[in-house]
């Protein structure tokens, strides 16, 4: 019997039965003379309920911010099992200091093979050291009061440093009074 043969959820069926060892094999396609040749036997019925699987998927896990400023990260998650999940949320581990903002911040129900977006912005502090620093994403979820969880993925920040924009605009503009002055004496000298 392959699984194709039976609904999750829709109950299965079959016999059990005990047979003398010195008995010839009675052939399994024949279930009335199996049935009546066996000194035990009882019904049983199984009921597959199938599992819940999730996934998260986060496209761009490396990203580049300057001192102070907030990152968002887009993903996805995936049930890609066989049961419906309840309760599904994304956790992010973040460094001490740091706060993320999910939206949505839970999924009630996640359907097999069912992919919903999630979207995180992750605000680091503002004194943040300049370096590069790892963010954990999971997601877990409830399938038949049993949690599923899934594998971690690990994105990558690199913080810059912010660029004053005075000193070189002051470099900037020196440069520009010296070329002015420079092009306004020669003029002078040409006309004498």
């Amino acid at each position: 019997m392959d699984s194709e043969d039976f609904l999750l959820d829709e109950p299965l069926s079959f016999w059990v039965t005990v047979q003398p060892a010195e008995q010839q094999p009675v052939e399994s396609g024949n279930p009335e003379t199996l049935l009546t040749t066996a000194l035990g036997k009882v019904q049983l019925e199984l009921i597959p309920r199938g599992t819940g699987r999730l996934e998260v998927r986060i496209p761009n896990l490396f990203q580049e911010v300057f001192q102070g400023e907030a990152v968002r990260f887009e993903g996805t998650v995936r049930n890609f099992g066989t049961r419906v999940l309840r309760n599904t949320r994304v956790k992010v581990d973040l460094p001490f200091g740091w706060r993320a903002d999910l939206q949505p911040a839970s999924l009630e129900r996640l359907e097999p093979n069912q992919e919903l977006p999630f979207e995180v912005v992750v605000h680091p502090p503002e004194d943040l050291a300049v370096g590069e620093y790892s963010l954990r994403f999971e997601a877990e979820a409830f399938s038949s009061n049993r949690p599923v969880v899934t594998e971690a993925r690990i994105a990558r920040l690199r913080v810059r440093q912010v660029e004053d924009w005075r000193q070189p605009a002051l470099v900037g503009g020196v440069l520009g009074l010296v070329l002015l002055a420079t092009a306004v004496v020669g003029i002078r000298l040409m006309r004498r």
